[in-house]
């Protein structure tokens, strides 16, 4: 929603690559997509990805020799063109027609994480039911902030396989 804290892919949803041949995900698009990042964030970069992403780059070759994946053997390959490969499970799973923001790779120092120093705690000596009546018990009420957004855009690609 508007205000919350702002995830990898949300933020860079604006200036995502698109993929090279429309609504379909191929070798050239992971190719591409490290090309579109400088070279000073390359050293650093490491890839994200849906485990279902992660299986169809496995398919685009049919043996242990290519390029792509550190390693094919069972498993999550450790690698993808010789950096970290993780899963994310909450990205785009499916390509085709829309949106699918399915590819993420980029130097992760540049995502930040923050939350506001302190915590505000409010004691609530009498706690009412639905019905508007005391229930007879007390309660806590906590808050406190976080924020989180990509400080540096130019730092990351997300492929959009639209």
């Amino acid at each position: 929603g508007a205000s919350q804290p702002t995830g990898l892919v949300t933020a860079l949803t604006g200036s995502a690559t698109a993929s090279i041949t429309t609504d379909t995900f191929a070798v050239g698009d992971v190719y591409a997509l490290e090309d579109s990042i400088a070279a000073r964030h390359r050293r650093n970069a490491r890839w994200m990805a849906h485990n279902a992403i992660i299986n169809d780059i496995r398919q685009f070759a049919t043996d242990d020799g290519h390029a792509l994946l550190t390693r094919l053997g069972d498993g999550q390959p450790p690698q993808l063109m010789g950096k970290s490969l993780h899963e994310n499970e909450d990205m785009d799973s499916t390509h085709g027609t829309g949106d699918n923001y399915v590819l993420l790779f980029g130097d992760s120092q540049h995502f930040v994480i923050a939350e506001a120093i302190g915590t505000m705690v409010r004691i609530i000596p009498d706690v009412f039911g639905g019905n508007g009546r005391p229930i007879g018990a007390s309660g806590v009420y906590m808050q406190t902030s976080f924020g989180s957004d990509s400080v540096l855009d130019a730092a990351f690609g997300l492929l959009n396989v639209t």
